[in-house]
C-alpha cells in the first residue's frame, strides 16, 4: 500500500502545485534558539528554509522542536463551509491552504477538511489521494492524527478493507487513546456498511464498538470520538427498537455538544 500511496501523493502534489509551497511568517524553535522570520518547506531536500533579511538558513525536521505559524485567513471560513454542507465550494480554498502551508502546521488540518469535503461531495477517491499527501511525508498519518479517521472512511467507501484493517490494528496498538477510540468507531461503521443495518449487526456494532467508546472513553481528548459513538449508538438502539435507550443517547449527545 505504501508505494501506491507515494505515487498517488506525488501525482496529486504535482497537480495542485503543493510541491512549491510559499514562505510563511513563523516562529521556529530549535534545541538552542528561537527564530522569527519567513519559513518555507523545501520538498526536494526535505528541509525547512528560514529567511530573515539577508540571512538564509536550512534546518532538518529533526532539528525543529517547535513551530508557530499564524492561522491562514480563510481557514475557519473554509472549515465552516464543510460543516454546513457547502463542501464543494470550500475545496479550492482548502487546496490553496495545503499548497501554501506545506509542512507548515496548517497543511494537516486543511488536509483533514479537504478530504472531508471530497467525501461529502461524493468523491472518496480524491479524499483517499488527499490524505495520501500527508502519508507520503509521515506514514503514521494513516493510523494516527486528525486526518486518519477521514482516510479510513475513504478506504471503507472504496472497498479497501484489507488496508483499512491494517490501519485500525495500528491505531489500536499505537498507544493513543484518541486513535484507539476512533478505530473502535470505525469498526462499528464497517459492520453496518459491509453487513447491512440489520438488528443483529446493530447489536454487535453497539457491543464491540459504539458502547465501548461512549462508556470507556470519557476523557476530554476523546470527546469528538465519543460524540460520534453516541450518535451512531442511538441509531443502533433505534434499529433494535430500543427507543428509550436511543433517546438517552441522543440527550447525552445534545448535552455534550453544547
Amino acid at each position: 500500500m505504501g508505494r501506491r500511496i507515494d505515487k498517488i501523493a506525488l501525482a496529486v502534489l504535482a497537480a495542485t502545485g503543493a510541491l512549491a509551497a510559499s514562505a510563511a511568517p513563523a516562529t521556529l524553535k530549535t534545541a538552542t534558539e528561537v527564530l522569527s522570520g519567513d519559513v518555507k518547506w523545501q520538498a526536494g531536500s526535505k528541509t525547512y528554509s528560514f529567511t530573515k533579511g539577508n540571512v538564509v538558513r536550512e534546518f532538518a525536521p529533526k532539528d525543529v522542536v517547535g513551530m508557530n505559524v499564524a492561522k491562514p485567513k480563510d481557514f475557519d471560513r473554509a472549515c465552516e463551509m464543510v460543516k454546513r454542507g457547502q463542501a464543494t465550494a470550500a475545496i479550492k480554498m482548502l487546496e490553496g491552504i495545503m499548497r501554501e502551508y506545506r509542512m507548515l502546521t496548517w497543511d494537516k488540518p486543511a488536509c483533514q477538511y479537504l478530504a472531508e469535503a471530497y467525501l461529502k461531495s461524493g468523491n472518496p477517491q480524491k479524499a483517499y489521494e488527499t490524505v495520501g499527501i500527508l502519508i507520503n511525508d509521515d506514514k503514521s498519518a494513516a493510523w494516527s492524527g486528525d486526518a486518519a479517521p477521514v482516510y479510513w472512511r475513504a478506504l471503507l467507501k472504496l472497498g479497501k478493507k484489507n488496508a483499512l484493517e491494517t490501519c485500525l490494528d495500528k491505531a489500536a496498538s499505537s498507544g493513543s487513546r484518541l486513535a484507539s477510540a476512533y478505530a473502535l468507531v470505525m469498526r462499528g461503521d464497517m459492520m453496518l456498511e459491509t453487513e447491512g443495518e440489520t438488528p443483529d449487526v446493530a447489536r454487535r456494532a453497539l457491543k464491540d464498538a459504539y458502547l465501548k467508546v461512549a462508556l470507556m472513553y470519557q476523557d476530554p481528548e476523546c470527546a469528538a470520538a465519543r460524540l460520534e459513538a453516541l450518535e451512531k449508538g442511538a441509531k443502533c438502539f433505534s434499529l433494535l427498537g430500543m427507543k428509550t435507550r436511543a433517546e438517552d443517547f441522543r440527550k447525552k449527545l445534545a448535552t455534550l455538544s453544547k
